[in-house]
């Protein structure tokens, strides 16, 4: 039977039908010594979160349409609701509409919570009840997601009976006050061939666009290209979206990209988009380095995730997106984005801290080859082609450039004339190449600076890309650190 404190739950739930937990209070509560809490990520009407505490058989309730506080500046109002049956603590799905709360419940976080100076169960018990009464309780979470020490105070605010606020009682202790750094290189992710399943990885959709870091102090912000070249002019949009949505010092990893009609990122979009201004420019973030005073970067990838999603749960509808991610499973997601021609995904070890270099704690598998090259040369058009015929690739190699070939199609007219604009400004006569290449048509040589990308079929024996179609410039990268992608290597 349920009990008068589960009273409300019961009566706003038609539980013969709904897929919820009956209204039944826990007795053995599983025998464990420790309190237990959860966090449900819960999609209705609003997008909003519910902190659940157990106590007394029963989960102890508050939506948080923000969801947990980030930082300690900042308090996340909390509406307590009824109470929940403990069984409540396992429950994920779809309420059906037309019931109370419908829409989707996933479980955010999870594990158990201690009170500060109890050392039994009992204690703790006795302890949430009087800070529940007296309107002020102080608990420790000890989540997958969440770690630190919490508060929460009851106020008073207009227009809600049982509003508190939530807040981070001390900044967690893995957390250290430091400056923002500035002009960080960005982690980059080693190139694999195969997919892979793990349950310590987790696996995210590969854009094909621009990385991009940006640095909010103050409401000012930076946003720069892997090679450190503000982007602010040429993406305002984005900019603006950040001094709307971001309002904490932080520096977020993610990647411009524009999408087609099918919802792809195409990177020769995004190479289009000072002449077209494409409405589907979008940032998608996937990862939050830097967050109000504490520096990020050495804290497992999962707990960083789950505070970037935080911070950006205000701001789904706008050009700012999370990068979502599945675990454990590589080879179905792979498969998915080759049906959907995707450009492949990125494998993310689960506890891995934010490198400043290539890492292998971060892999990225393609559907198609591709490289990055730097233009060193172009040769003499042949028949209707005008401007140039090919360009003249070169890869760094042993710190070394050496000759990879050429690319002759791929080009719009525009691209055409806006390389050859580019090119004529940095002809000069000495071959940049130890030896000189073998072109079929003469060869004009330039300063070694431009960089483009290449997709490809595959390499030859002597290094050149088969079938080479080039893709776009890329401004973001710069000439001395494009080397031949691990295990595409020419043999």
């Amino acid at each position: 039977m349920s009990a008068p404190q589960l009273s409300e739950y019961k009566n706003k739930r038609k539980l013969k039908i709904s897929p919820e937990p009956q209204a039944h209070i826990a007795v053995d509560k599983e025998n464990n010594k420790e309190l237990i809490f959860v966090i449900q990520k819960h999609s209705a009407r609003h997008l909003h979160y519910d902190l659940r505490l157990e106590l007394d058989g029963v989960l102890k309730s508050w939506a948080v349409p923000k969801g947990p506080p980030l930082s300690s500046q900042e308090k996340r109002l909390a509406i307590m609701v009824e109470d929940h049956p403990y069984d409540y603590k396992d429950f994920f799905g779809t309420i059906p509409a037309g019931h109370y709360g419908a829409g989707t419940v996933e479980i955010w976080d999870h594990g158990t919570y201690k009170i500060p100076g109890a050392s039994t169960r009992e204690q703790a018990e006795n302890l949430v009840r009087a800070g529940l009464k007296k309107g002020h309780l102080s608990f420790e979470l000890q989540g997958h997601k969440l770690h630190g020490y919490y508060t929460l105070l009851k106020t008073s605010l207009p227009g809600a009976k049982e509003s508190w606020l939530w807040l981070i009682k001390n900044p967690p202790p893995t957390l250290d006050y430091e400056k923002m750094p500035t002009h960080l290189s960005p982690m980059l992710a080693t190139l694999i061939s195969e997919p892979f399943d793990d349950p310590a990885w987790v696996f995210e959709i590969k854009f094909d666009g621009f990385r991009a870091l940006s640095y909010i102090k103050n409401n000012k912000i930076s946003l720069l290209s892997r090679n450190n070249k503000l982007l602010n002019n040429k993406f305002t949009n984005i900019i603006n979206n950040l001094q709307e949505y971001i309002n904490h010092d932080v520096i977020l990893d993610g990647e411009i990209v524009v999408l087609d009609k099918k919802g792809r990122s195409q990177f020769q979009l995004l190479q289009n988009y000072q002449q077209t201004h494409d409405s589907n420019l979008f940032y998608y973030i996937f990862d939050l380095l830097y967050l109000d005073g504490h520096d990020l970067r050495n804290l497992p990838l999962l707990e960083r995730k789950a505070m970037l999603e935080q911070l950006l749960a205000p701001a789904h509808k706008s050009q700012l997106r999370y990068s979502d991610h599945i675990e454990k499973y590589g080879k179905k997601l792979f498969k998915e984005t080759q049906k959907l021609g995707l450009e492949g995904i990125v494998a993310k070890n689960s506890s891995s801290v934010y490198e400043m270099h290539r890492s292998k704690s971060w892999l990225k598998i393609k559907n198609k080859n591709s490289q990055e090259a730097i233009i060193c040369g172009f040769t003499k058009p042949r028949n209707s082609r005008e401007k140039f015929g090919a360009l003249i690739l070169g890869i760094y190699e042993h710190k070394q450039l050496i000759y990879a070939g050429l690319v002759g199609t791929g080009f719009s007219d525009d691209m055409l004339k806006e390389l050859a604009l580019k090119l004529h400004k940095l002809v000069q006569k000495k071959c940049p190449f130890k030896e000189t290449p073998k072109t079929s048509e003469p060869a004009t040589f330039v300063k070694p600076t431009l960089v483009c990308e290449v997709s490809f079929s595959e390499y030859t024996h002597d290094g050149f890309m088969r079938h080479p179609v080039f893709k776009g410039l890329r401004p973001d990268k710069k000439a001395i650190d494009v080397s031949y992608e691990y295990e595409q290597k020419r043999s």
